[in-house]
C-alpha cells in the first residue's frame, strides 16, 4: 500500500519499482519457506543418525534406544509427552517415557491387561494402528494422565 500526504499520480517508475519491492518479498518469502522444509528434513535426518548411533552403541540393552526414541519424538514432533510400549500379547507395560523437560526416569512400569475397550494403549496394539482414537475410556481412567496408567 502507497500513501502520500499531497495528491498527485506515481510515477511508472514508482509503479515499477514497487512492483520490483513486491516481487523481492514474494521470493523472500519462497525462500523462507524452502529453507524451513530444508531444516525441518535435515532435522529428522540428523534425529535419525542420532537414533542409529544410539542402537550401534547399545547392542546389549534397549533401555538407551527407548529413551533416545522418546525424547528425539518430543522434540522433533513437538509434542508434550512420549511414550515406548512393550507387550506380550497379553499385558502392555511402558518402557521409555518423555515429556518436553526430557526423557522421565521415575514412572510407572505397571503391566496393564491389553483390554481395547478400557484404554487407549490397548487400542493401538489391538488394532495395530497408530491413529486417530476417540477416547472412550471409562470415568475411572477419565483424569488419568497415560504416563500413570
Amino acid at each position: 500500500m502507497l500513501d502520500r500526504d499531497d495528491v498527485w499520480a506515481f510515477t511508472e517508475d514508482d509503479i515499477t519499482l514497487v512492483q520490483t519491492f513486491g516481487a523481492q518479498v514474494v521470493i523472500a518469502i519462497e525462500n523462507m519457506r524452502q529453507f524451513s522444509e530444508v531444516d525441518r528434513a535435515f532435522s529428522h535426518q540428523t534425529a535419525t543418525a542420532d537414533a542409529l548411533r544410539t542402537i550401534s552403541a547399545s547392542p546389549d540393552g534397549t533401555q538407551p534406544v527407548f529413551d533416545e526414541i522418546v525424547r528425539l519424538t518430543t522434540t522433533l514432533i513437538d509434542c508434550d509427552l512420549a511414550i515406548v510400549g512393550l507387550t506380550d500379547g497379553d499385558v502392555f507395560w511402558q518402557a521409555a517415557v518423555a515429556t518436553k523437560d526430557g526423557v522421565e526416569r521415575d514412572f510407572n512400569q505397571d503391566r496393564h491387561d491389553v483390554e481395547p475397550e478400557m484404554n487407549l494403549p490397548s487400542q493401538v496394539l489391538f488394532t495395530k494402528k497408530t491413529g486417530p482414537y476417540r477416547r472412550r475410556l471409562p470415568s475411572r481412567f477419565a483424569t488419568a494422565r497415560l504416563r500413570d496408567l
